[in-house]
Parts: structure tokens; C-alpha cells; sequence
């Protein structure tokens, strides 16, 4: 699975025994100048961090899907599980 375009996915790592539960969202949305690339994590239940990362003209939305699955891919491997699909 893995972006195409414009769209959201959220995977979460939970391990009941080491009372770990976190999640990951990555999300690739339309902005005023270009695509922005938005990254959201945390645990589950509290506050989350957030980073946009904007691709102006300069860089396209290719740019950015590419990014995204870079993210993506990382996280799985790191043994993330995905919880929404892609649209």
C-alpha cells in the first residue's frame, strides 16, 4: 500500500505487554501554493506533535507523494500497522 496522490493514512504500533501505544499519521493535502506534507504522532490518548512540510511550485506533488512513502514504508518496517486505507 502505498500514496498515489493526495490522501491520509494513519498506522499505530501497540504492544499491551511494554504499555506501548503510539500512532503515526501521514497525510499528503492540497495547500494555497503547492502540496503540503503533514506528519502527526504520539501516544494514543494524549497530545501529538505536528510538522507540515510545504512543496511550493518548485517541487511538485510527485515530490511530495514520494516523501510520504519514504515516511510510510519506515514506519512499517519499523512494525507499525496501518488502521485506514488510502483513498
Amino acid at each position: 500500500m502505498s500514496f498515489e496522490g493526495y490522501g491520509k493514512v494513519e498506522v499505530f504500533w501497540i504492544i499491551p505487554d511494554l504499555n506501548r501505544k503510539r500512532y503515526y499519521s501521514i497525510s499528503v493535502v492540497p495547500g494555497l501554493l503547492g502540496p503540503v506534507l503533514v506528519r502527526s504522532w504520539g501516544r494514543i490518548g494524549e497530545g501529538r506533535l505536528r510538522q507540515k512540510e510545504h512543496f511550493f511550485p518548485e517541487r511538485k506533488l510527485s515530490d511530495a507523494v514520494q516523501m510520504a512513502n519514504r515516511l510510510l514504508a519506515a514506519k512499517l518496517r519499523k512494525g507499525y500497522c496501518i488502521f485506514s486505507p488510502l483513498p
